[in-house]
């Protein structure tokens, strides 16, 4: 039978394609897979596996489908009793919600603003502290039936009006936009878009958004560099952002890296190994590090922590010592090891989550972290590598 929550997800998110479910890992450790995501390409007879893509190499899809097809185009197609698990068709019909799949939110106190990812409808909501709409970003003209005063200023947009252009606060657009983070010095919104693979910046004064590649920004970097980085680089998916001293830091976890736009515009490769998981630390430099799908991020005057879901680890990154350190999760024999996960309080390694996917700040020099896949969410003392259940019943 398939799980309730699956058949939710399938339906919030919309998606048009069958789902299956794996509860009991069978396909999973059948193909030998180890990182989330991974693309199979199988024959089309024996459905054998042709090829099998992660990470960054996703972005290659295409092409390996051409191949595969080349390959086979004269085949004739037989049935098979391949043993897929149990797959499902989601609905194809949807109401539209206001906010569909809300992701993030950012918050300018001073100035009394709550930014929403609103990441099913690709666009950027802007409300006061107590819910009243201020402006959205991105996205087209709404034209079912709200309050008057609201209809005026609100745009909406439908899958069909995601995309990638830049310009102002109405002709923009997005695709699944994830992570936002409100730089206070500039009065910018930065915003991870995670569907069109690049970092927007929204500036609030101008009312006006720009983009920022992470190939052809990157400081100092020879033309043989950034052809290694553009092959490598076919789909960062940045998914989460986060500003400390006019810094801004992006996660890519499809490339395993972050990033660092500084106040002058600089787009750097702080951290991590593109196209390379792993859990590696560092005490000295940020070169030999390695990250498994770095998720969320919470940055400090001096730390940058990182929810590192692969792994499923909370990681911190040192700004001043320059150094990489796992704070709570893993394994502590085989570093290797990225199926170290579970459900289990704890200090240091000794404690156990499963795909962690947000963190923020919280008193007393905690932090919280979104525990995802056993519904939790968990206290975190970086300072005593302490990690306990804080709310959610798993």
């Amino acid at each position: 039978r398939i799980p309730p929550f699956i058949q939710e997800a399938a339906e919030e998110m919309r998606w048009r394609h069958s789902v299956a479910s794996d509860t009991d890992l069978s396909l999973w450790k059948s193909i030998g897979a180890e990182v989330w995501p991974t693309v199979l390409i199988l024959s089309p007879n024996d459905h054998r596996v042709l090829v099998a893509l992660t990470g960054d190499t996703i972005g290659r899809l295409e092409e390996c489908l051409y191949a595969s097809l080349s390959l086979y185009k004269k085949a004739q197609l037989q049935t098979s009793s391949f043993p897929l698990p149990k797959v499902m068709k989601p609905s194809m019909t949807w109401d539209s919600p206001l906010l569909r799949y809300p992701s993030r939110i950012a918050m300018d106190a001073k100035g009394g603003r709550l930014f929403i990812s609103d990441s099913g409808n690709s666009r950027i909501l802007v409300t006061t502290l107590e819910g009243r709409f201020l402006m959205q970003i991105g996205g087209a003209a709404r034209t079912d039936p709200m309050d008057a005063e609201v209809a005026q200023h609100v745009l909406y947009s439908e899958g069909e009006n995601e995309g990638f252009r830049d310009g102002s606060f109405q002709d923009a657009l997005f695709r699944n936009p994830q992570g936002i983070a409100f730089n206070a010095l500039k009065n910018e919104l930065a915003v991870a878009d995670t569907g069109n693979n690049c970092l927007r910046i929204a500036n609030l004064e101008e009312r006006s958004v720009r983009s920022v590649n992470f190939v052809s920004s990157i400081k100092d970097a020879g033309e043989v560099a950034k052809e290694l980085t553009t092959k490598r680089m076919t789909s960062p998916k940045p998914w989460d952002v986060s500003v400390s001293s006019g810094n801004v830091y992006i996660s890519l976890a499809g490339s395993n890296t972050i990033w660092r736009l500084d106040p002058f515009g600089d787009m750097i490769h702080f951290c991590g190994r593109t196209g390379v998981a792993g859990r590696v630390d560092v005490e000295s430099g940020y070169g030999g590090a390695l990250f498994a799908s770095p998720s969320g991020l919470c940055a400090t005057q001096s730390s940058l922590f990182v929810v590192d879901s692969d792994s499923s680890t909370v990681r911190e990154i040192g700004l001043g010592e320059k150094s990489v350190r796992t704070v709570v999760g893993g394994d502590s024999i085989f570093l290797g090891n990225l199926s170290a996960f579970g459900d289990r309080d704890g200090f240091g390694s000794g404690a156990r989550l499963q795909m962690p996917m947000g963190i923020c700040s919280a008193p007393e020099d905690k932090l919280l972290v979104a525990d995802s896949y056993n519904n939790k969410i968990r206290s975190v003392v970086p300072s005593e590598n302490e990690c306990r259940e804080f709310s959610g019943t798993g």
